[in-house]
């Protein structure tokens, strides 16, 4: 006795480029140019931020990122632990941002679990619309860190 599978597993399985293929039709829609080096990847600019959208079948057939990459570089120097906080910061305030580091870069990441692509349109959108959100809550925090330490430095040399 042998029950068939049904799943959206099998169905991504079965089309491996699904859902990039609809990442795509959503940016051609929104007139969004784009670059999709590989059938994992796509690459775009919107509203002034450089963008990535990865699927990996293979990885986990529900499983969707969209990342803003090397948003700010670590020095490798006592600097960075106000970056760490910056990140500890945005991971800990905006929901479904992680903030992560690659090759001594700090990039931003919202990560979903979708069974179905019912509304997928909307969770694009509200991706793209969270990183900006993680995007700007981070440079204002930067913002903030920036003016608070050369308010102190003004005082340190003034005294």
């Amino acid at each position: 006795y042998h029950t068939p599978v049904h799943s959206s597993e099998s169905v991504c399985l079965n089309n491996v480029f699904y859902m990039i293929q609809k990442f795509i039709t959503f940016l051609t829609e929104k007139g969004i140019q784009f670059d999709s080096p590989d059938e994992t990847l796509v690459k775009f600019s919107f509203d002034g931020l450089n963008f990535l959208f990865q699927y990996r079948k293979e990885d986990d057939p529900q499983f969707i990122r969209l990342l803003l990459p090397r948003i700010e570089d670590l020095k490798g120097d006592d600097s960075d632990i106000a970056v760490f906080k910056r990140m500890i910061d945005v991971s800990s305030s905006i929901k479904s941002v992680k903030s992560i580091v690659s090759n001594g870069e700090v990039w931003l990441t919202c990560e979903e679990f979708q069974s179905s692509t019912e509304n997928i349109n909307q969770v694009f959108e509200r991706m793209m619309a969270v990183l900006r959100l993680a995007y700007n809550h981070y440079a204002s925090v930067a913002a903030k860190n920036q003016t608070s330490s050369s308010s102190s430095e003004e005082l340190y040399f003034t005294s």
